[in-house]
């Protein structure tokens, strides 16, 4: 029987290593455990991994979302403290990644979106307010959209 691949996109701003990490490995344990018993494999997507250097898109952002594509099934976003670097379109890349998700959920098209916002405790000396009203700002939007988190 032929394997069925999940195309994982992982989205994130810079402060987000540990958990892009934990994502990796996640992965690896379920297509080793239950995906080799129910034959699927989870293949993430990820800047990271998945993009290089080019100058073939209108900005840089542009050029990541063009690599790594459409033809994702899960979109997994996840914040800290950080909202990112804005692009031309989008307060940051994650926000615009997450728009192109979220499109392609109103377009009735086969995507699941899930978003994590971590609420661990930070030192004060290392709080960016303006970094943390745009992730609150966004993490209401996403609420408002409907989405559960």
């Amino acid at each position: 029987m032929e394997k069925r691949i999940f195309k994982f996109l992982v989205a994130s701003p810079g402060d987000t290593k540990d958990e892009r990490e934990l994502c990796l490995k996640i992965f690896k344990e379920l297509n080793k455990g239950i995906g080799e018993c129910y034959d699927f494999v989870i293949e993430e997507r990820m800047w990271e991994y998945n993009t290089r250097p080019s100058f073939s898109g209108e900005y840089s952002q542009a050029i990541i979302s063009e690599q790594l594509g459409k033809d994702y099934d899960v979109f997994v976003g996840i914040m800290n403290q950080k909202f990112g670097t804005e692009t031309k379109v989008a307060g940051s890349g994650t926000e615009e990644e997450f728009n192109n998700a979220y499109e392609r959920l109103k377009n009735k098209e086969k995507v699941e979106i899930m978003f994590y916002f971590n609420d661990a405790p930070v030192k004060p000396s290392a709080i960016n307010t303006n970094d943390l009203n745009k992730v609150r700002d966004f993490k209401r939007r996403v609420g408002d959209l409907g989405g559960y988190h």
